[in-house]
């Protein structure tokens, strides 16, 4: 089977300041195939130690979607252990491949709930 995995994504900007901006990106229906089979995800709480987000029988992890749902603090991901790259603040989400055997998250200030998926390579 093909294009077992299917990416949406859209992001509007809008800046009122002078001179005012306004920009919108969107790429739909991008078909991906999907080497592996399997996918993990749900929702984990996330301490201010750095942790692996729960994987269950995937190897390799290829996509990522999260959503920190913590109304104040942020949520800190990375693929390899000691280098959290991406932040995400208070109710933001994030779509990305990683092509890693984990995804290491870390709240800042106090404990966080995220929302996720992990797809296999």
């Amino acid at each position: 089977m093909a294009n077992e995995i299917t990416l949406t994504a859209a992001i509007t900007f809008s800046r009122a300041a002078a001179p005012t901006y306004s920009e919108a990106l969107s790429f739909g229906g991008i078909q991906i195939d999907q080497a592996g089979t399997d996918y993990s995800g749900g929702s984990q709480e996330i301490g201010t130690s750095q942790e692996t987000l729960g994987k269950g029988s995937i190897t390799t992890i290829g996509y990522v979607i999260i959503k920190n749902l913590d109304a104040t603090n942020l949520v800190q991901l990375g693929s390899v252990s000691g280098e959290l790259g991406i932040t995400l603040k208070a109710g933001e989400v994030a779509l990305f491949r990683v092509s890693a055997a984990e995804v290491y998250a870390q709240a800042n200030t106090a404990a966080c709930n995220v929302q996720y998926l992990l797809i296999e390579n």
